[in-house]
C-alpha cells in the first residue's frame, strides 16, 4: 500500500484497483503501539479503522506538518511586514499632523487609544485566541458541526460579555465629560466613548481568526490589521490636505476611524471562516463545559501575555498625571511644585513603544502565533519532547533576528527618529525626547520578542500559573 500526509489528513489508496481512500483527522495510536487511520471514501462514506505502518505514516506526517508551519509563518509573517510598515506610516503622519504637544490632543488622543488598543494587542495577538484555540482545535479535529455550535456559542457569549463592557465604559465617559470641568479630560472622556465600540468587534474578531488558525488558514487573520492602517492613514492624508486643521475634530475622525477598522477586521474574516463550512448554532448546553473552561483558561493567560502592554499602559498613565505645560504648578498637590514632565511626553512613549513593536511583533507575535496550533496538537498527543524540539527551534529563530534589532535601534536611535518623525508639527526638541524613550524600550526588544512564544509553550501544556506568578512579579 502507498499514502501520503498533508496537513492533519492521510491520503491512502491499497494496490490494484484504482480507488482513492481518504482518513478523517487525528490519526490514532492504539495502547500497544499500532498506528490506526479512520478511512472515508470519496463520498464520505467510514469505511472503519485500517492499521498502517507508523514508521512510514509518522515521517511523511510530520513532513507535512513541518511544510504547514514553514507555509503559516512565511504569510503571517509576510502579512505582519505589510501591517507593521503601514503602521509605521501611519504613525509617521500623525506625528506630522499633531507632533508631540499639539496643545495636549496628543496626550489626550494616545490616552484614549490605550484601553481598545490594549484589547487589540491582548486579544487580536494573543490572550483571547490562545485560550479558545485549543478548544477549537480539539472539536475541529474530531467532529466540525460540534465545533461550528462552540464557535457560535463562543460569538454570542464574547457578543454580550463585551458589549456590556462597552455600556458601562460609555456611562462612565458620559459621567466624566459632564461633571469634569477639565478640558483635557472631557477630551479623553469623548475620544473614548467614540473608540470603545472597538472592544466588541475586536474580540469577536479573535475568536474567528483562532478558529481560522485551528483551519491552518493564517493569510486573512495575517492580513486584517492592514484594513485599519490604511483606513487611518487616509483620514490623516485628507486632514493635512486640508487647509484650516482643527486638531480636535481631527483627533475625533481618527477615534471613528479606529472603531471602523474593527468592525471592517471582522468582516472579512468572517466571510472567510463562512466560505469554509461554517454555519451559527448557538447550543449553550452542549458548549458550557468548553466554555467554563476556556473561561477559566482566560484570565490567568491575561497576565502572562500582558506583561508588556500593561507596563506601557502604567507609564503611560503616569506620564499622564504628571505632565502639563511648562512651568505648570500642581494645583491638586497644594500648588508648591511644578509639573515634572513637559506636555508631549504620553505622545512621546507612545510613537517610541510604536517603533519598538515593529521588530517585536513581525518575530515574536508571528512565530507565536503559528506555532501555537503545534504546541497545541504536540502537547495533546503527549509528546513533550517534540513539543520542546519546537519551542527550542521557534527560540533560535527569533533570537537570531531579535538581538541585531536590539542592538540597532539602541545605537541609532535618534537618526531613525529623526528619519521617520521629523516632518510638519514634528520639532527636533520632539526627536530629542521621543529618541531618549527608544533607547530606553530597545533594550528589551530581544525578550520582549520571546515572551509570545514562552507563554504559548506554557499554555500548550496546560500550566497557566507560572506566566501569572512571572508577569506579576515584573508588574509589581
Amino acid at each position: 500500500m502507498r499514502f501520503r500526509a498533508r496537513a492533519t489528513e492521510v491520503l491512502f489508496a491499497p494496490a490494484g484497483p484504482q480507488h482513492t481512500l481518504k482518513s478523517i483527522r487525528s490519526p490514532k495510536i492504539s495502547q500497544d503501539g499500532r498506528f490506526f487511520v479512520n478511512l472515508k471514501d470519496s463520498d464520505n462514506d467510514t469505511l472503519g479503522d485500517h492499521r498502517i505502518d507508523p514508521f512510514i505514516a509518522i515521517p511523511h506526517f510530520m513532513q507535512s506538518n513541518r511544510n504547514e508551519i514553514v507555509r503559516g509563518v512565511g504569510v503571517t509573517a509576510f502579512w505582519t511586514l505589510v501591517s507593521r510598515i503601514l503602521g509605521m506610516v501611519r504613525d509617521v503622519v500623525t506625528a506630522a499632523l499633531f507632533g508631540l504637544a499639539a496643545g495636549g490632543v496628543m496626550d489626550a488622543f494616545v490616552i484614549a487609544f490605550r484601553l481598545p488598543n490594549l484589547f487589540r494587542r491582548l486579544f487580536g495577538e494573543g490572550i483571547l485566541s490562545v485560550s479558545v484555540l485549543p478548544a477549537i482545535t480539539e472539536k475541529i479535529e474530531n467532529d466540525k458541526p460540534s465545533a461550528w455550535q462552540l464557535i457560535s456559542t463562543l460569538l454570542g457569549c464574547v457578543f454580550l460579555l463585551m458589549t456590556l463592557i462597552t455600556l458601562v465604559g460609555e456611562v462612565a465617559c458620559m459621567l466624566l465629560w459632564c461633571f469634569s470641568a477639565d478640558d483635557d479630560i472631557r477630551l479623553v472622556a469623548g475620544l473614548s466613548a467614540v473608540m470603545l465600540p472597538y472592544l466588541v468587534f475586536i474580540s469577536l474578531a479573535s475568536i474567528v481568526s483562532a478558529t481560522l488558525h485551528a483551519l491552518n488558514r493564517f493569510g486573512m487573520p495575517a492580513f486584517v490589521p492592514v484594513i485599519l492602517n490604511s483606513l487611518w492613514i487616509g483620514v490623516v492624508l485628507w486632514i493635512t490636505s486640508r487647509e484650516q486643521k482643527d486638531l480636535h475634530a481631527a483627533a475625533y475622525a481618527i477615534a471613528a476611524t479606529v472603531f471602523l477598522g474593527g468592525l471592517f477586521q471582522f468582516i472579512a474574516q468572517w466571510a472567510v471562516l463562512r466560505s469554509l463550512g461554517f454555519r451559527w448554532g448557538w447550543n449553550w448546553v452542549a458548549c458550557r463545559k468548553s466554555i467554563k473552561a476556556i473561561g477559566k483558561r482566560f484570565v490567568p493567560m491575561a497576565f502572562g501575555l500582558a506583561i508588556f502592554p500593561l507596563n506601557v499602559l502604567v507609564d503611560t498613565m503616569i506620564a499622564w498625571i504628571f505632565s502639563a505645560p511648562a512651568d505648570t504648578t500642581m494645583s491638586w498637590w497644594g500648588g508648591g511644585l511644578v509639573y515634572p514632565l513637559s506636555e508631549g511626553t504620553v505622545a512621546a512613549i507612545y510613537f517610541s513603544e510604536r517603533l519598538i513593536q515593529f521588530p517585536v511583533g513581525l518575530l515574536g507575535v508571528a512565530i507565536g502565533v503559528v506555532v501555537f496550533p503545534t504546541f497545541s496538537r504536540q502537547a495533546s498527543q503527549g509528546d513533550l519532547k517534540q513539543l520542546g524540539t519546537s519551542l527550542r527551534n521557534s527560540m533560535r529563530g527569533n533570537l537570531i533576528l531579535a538581538i541585531p534589532a536590539t542592538a540597532g535601534l539602541v545605537l541609532l536611535a535618534e537618526p531613525i527618529t529623526t528619519l521617520l518623525f521629523e516632518h510638519g508639527e514634528f520639532t527636533q526638541v520632539d526627536v530629542m525626547r521621543t529618541s531618549q524613550m527608544i533607547t530606553t524600550y530597545a533594550l528589551g526588544i530581544w525578550a520582549y520578542s520571546l515572551v509570545p512564544i514562552l507563554v504559548r509553550g506554557f499554555y500548550a501544556t496546560g500550566d497557566s500559573r507560572t506566566p501569572v506568578r512571572l508577569g506579576l512579579g515584573v508588574l509589581i
